[in-house]
C-alpha cells in the first residue's frame, strides 16, 4: 500500500469538499481525481495503519466498492511519525442516499440491489461496516453503490467471520428496505406504529418482509433480495 508524508501547509492550496463530518476533513486535489481525508484532533479513536493495511490487502477480492489507496503520515511534535488521514478516488457525481430520498422517480430497485451485493461482497471477505447511515451509501447516476467510511471506527477489518457484526448490518439493511417502502405509504406507516408489523397483511405486504421485520425468521442476503424484488418497481430513469 502506498503511504505519503504530508508536510505543513499541503492542504493549504485544496478546496475542501466537506468538514461537517465529526471524524474528519474531506479535501479534493488539484485534478480532481482523488480526495484527502484528514482526521480530525477530537475524542475519537483514528483508526490504526494496521487496520487499513488490512483492509487494503483484501482489495484484489474487491470489485464492487472502492477503497483507500494511500496512508497519510505526518511528524507530530515530538518528532514522531503518525497517520493523519487517507487518500482514494473521488467518486464523481455520486449522491447521498440522504439526497436520493428526496427525489423523484428514482429506481429504489436496482439502488438496493445493487446495495446488498456490495455489502455481501464485504462480509463475505470479513469487512463489516455497521454504520450503513444514509450519508455513508453514495449512488451515481447509474445506481453504482459505493460504500464509503470503511476506515472509520465503526468497520471491523477482520480475518474471521464476525456474527454479532453481521447481523447489525443485516439489521441496517432491513430498515433501509422498510423505510423506502413505508415513505411511499404514510397511512400504513402510521397504522403499524399503532398495530404492529403484523397488520402489513392487510396491505398485501410480503410475508417474509414481515417475519424478519417481526424477528420470526433470520435475515440473509438471500431474504433480503426476494423482497426487494418482489416489493419495488424498476423505473428506467437515471439520476
Amino acid at each position: 500500500m502506498n503511504s505519503m508524508i504530508v508536510y505543513q501547509g499541503f492542504f493549504d492550496n485544496l478546496n475542501v469538499l466537506t468538514k461537517s463530518g465529526r471524524e474528519s476533513i474531506i479535501y479534493i486535489s488539484n485534478n480532481y481525481d482523488s480526495i484527502y481525508k484528514v482526521y480530525k484532533d477530537s475524542s475519537f479513536e483514528k483508526p490504526s495503519p494496521e487496520k487499513i493495511y488490512q483492509l487494503f490487502k483484501k482489495r484484489e477480492h474487491i470489485s464492487k466498492t472502492v477503497l483507500p489507496d494511500c496512508l497519510l503520515f505526518a511528524f507530530n511534535e515530538r518528532g514522531e511519525k503518525e497517520l493523519v488521514g487517507i487518500s482514494m478516488k473521488y467518486l464523481k457525481d455520486y449522491y447521498t442516499l440522504d439526497e436520493i430520498n428526496k427525489m423523484d422517480e428514482v429506481d429504489f430497485k436496482t439502488i438496493f440491489l445493487n446495495l446488498i451485493n456490495s455489502i455481501k461482497e464485504l462480509t463475505d471477505n470479513h469487512i463489516y461496516p455497521t454504520d450503513l447511515n444514509d450519508k455513508n451509501i453514495l449512488v451515481s447516476p447509474n445506481f453504482d453503490v459505493q460504500i464509503i467510511d470503511l476506515d472509520g471506527e465503526y468497520c471491523t477489518v477482520s480475518d474471521k467471520e464476525e456474527i454479532d457484526k453481521l447481523n447489525v448490518i443485516f439489521d441496517r439493511l432491513l430498515y433501509h428496505v422498510y423505510f423506502h417502502l413505508m415513505e411511499a405509504s404514510p397511512e400504513v406507516y402510521q397504522n403499524v406504529r399503532l398495530n404492529g408489523y403484523k397488520i402489513l397483511n392487510q396491505y398485501g405486504y410480503d410475508n417474509e418482509l414481515i417475519k424478519m421485520l417481526e424477528k420470526e425468521e433470520p435475515i440473509t442476503y438471500e431474504k433480503l433480495t426476494n423482497v426487494i424484488n418482489r416489493n419495488f418497481q424498476s423505473k428506467s430513469r437515471l439520476l
